[in-house]
């Protein structure tokens, strides 16, 4: 084959990744193949843009991105599943995603307010009975001491015995100062042991007291908290989360 056909040829498969090299190509000048005279310019210049296009060639996994380290093109394979594309110093590298809850606020996630937050359930139980000794007065069961600042999600429930026959029970959700929550019940006269449960939830913005759950007898001063009745030991239980 004459050494003009293989210049041809050669420049045919250089067309078509002239996309690919249009950055390469720009630092050359092509002579006219139509002149024979111009034809080992044209080779040198073939071999030139054929050295270069090996750099494309290291592309060799779906996925590969063809990234340069200031001095020549390299291949970055690609990351996990679970990785995004970040910069270390003024390379590319793929990284790992990590939130940390405690530092900083990422959408979907719970937001940190000032002083951060607990991202964990916090869970108080009774381990005793707790007498409410006295008709019309509030007397704490479970309580969490989460401190004053924040919004705060909390919820329990607490089992009161009446004491007697048609006592009427309350209880209320409060952080000393804030109600949040409160419920009465009257227990029926025929039905023993006057054992009732009941359950209270609510926010609380920068409570200045610990959150609590208060229980009050109206007409009984036989009763009081009971923290195993099931035998489970968690019948008196409030669970407080910071969520801002």
């Amino acid at each position: 084959m004459p050494s003009s056909e293989v210049v041809e040829t050669r420049l045919d498969l250089i067309t078509m990744q002239m996309q690919q090299l249009a950055e390469i190509v720009g630092r050359y000048t092509v002579s006219s193949i139509s002149d024979p005279a111009t034809e080992q310019s044209n080779y040198a210049l073939i071999q030139a843009l054929q050295s270069d296009l090996g750099d494309f060639d290291k592309l060799t996994t779906a996925g590969d991105i063809l990234t340069h380290n200031g001095s020549a093109y390299i291949r970055l394979a690609r990351g996990d599943s679970d990785q995004y594309l970040g910069v270390s110093g003024s390379a590319l590298t793929w990284k790992d995603l990590v939130i940390d809850l405690a530092s900083s606020q990422v959408a979907g996630v719970l937001p940190r307010a000032n002083g951060g937050f607990m991202p964990s359930q916090n869970a108080v139980s009774l381990a005793a009975n707790v007498a409410i000794g006295a008709t019309g007065t509030w007397v704490t069961g479970p309580s969490f001491a989460q401190g004053s600042s924040g919004v705060w999600l909390a919820w329990g429930t607490v089992t009161i015995n009446a004491g007697a026959s048609s006592a009427r029970v309350s209880a209320r959700l409060t952080d000393g100062t804030n109600v949040k929550a409160s419920t009465t019940t009257t227990w029926p006269s025929a039905v023993t042991p006057a054992v009732v449960s009941l359950s209270l939830s609510g926010f609380f913005a920068n409570p200045p007291g610990d959150i609590r759950i208060q229980g009050l007898n109206a007409d009984s001063t036989g009763g009081g908290f009971i923290y195993n009745q099931s035998g489970q030991g968690k019948d008196c239980t409030l669970n407080v989360i910071r969520i801002a």
